[in-house]
């Protein structure tokens, strides 16, 4: 009886030996997918600029500065002059409250659409693919944008000819 109790007891630990060796082991490693590499945007590196010819009619003189890196947009600035003063900016005018937007009813003031418009353009890539809602300019396909961005992809459009 001894016996059938030693046999049971060094089975039983050798059936638990054998389940922790076999959970200790690691799982067959499966390969890691290669990295997918972008696809060449046909862009060369660089800082690109375009700006408008002329001061528009509310005074102000667009420019746009688009940056290129691995062949693909990563940084794009808007920004304009200003007829009666060229070191006043735009964009910094707009932040400071001096060119406000919001007093005439926009829902929100240049500088915060116009960073919304810049990164529409980094996400996709391409300025020449954006769909106007009028002959004027706006869109509907940018969220919280409420001004004319004709002007900017048409600059954006026009720096990334140099960099092809």
């Amino acid at each position: 009886m001894k016996r059938s109790k030693v046999t049971l007891l060094l089975s039983l630990l050798l059936v638990l030996t054998l389940v922790a060796v076999s959970c200790a082991q690691k799982p067959a490693e499966t390969p890691a997918p290669a990295p997918e590499t972008p696809a060449a945007e046909g862009y060369k590196d660089g800082v690109y600029k375009a700006e408008q010819a002329d001061f528009s009619e509310t005074g102000w003189k667009d420019f746009v500065e688009v940056t290129v890196e691995g062949g693909k947009i990563t940084a794009v600035n808007w920004d304009a002059t200003n007829k009666d003063d060229e070191t006043l900016m735009k964009k910094k005018a707009s932040q400071d409250g001096v060119y406000d937007m919001k007093v005439a009813g926009a829902q929100s003031d240049w500088h915060e659409q116009a960073a919304l418009v810049e990164q529409y353009l980094i996400e996709q890539q391409d300025p020449t693919k954006i769909e106007y809602s009028d002959e004027e300019g706006h869109v509907d396909t940018i969220t919280g944008v409420s001004i004319n961005v004709k002007g900017f992809f048409e600059l954006a459009a026009q720096a990334l000819e140099q960099a092809k």
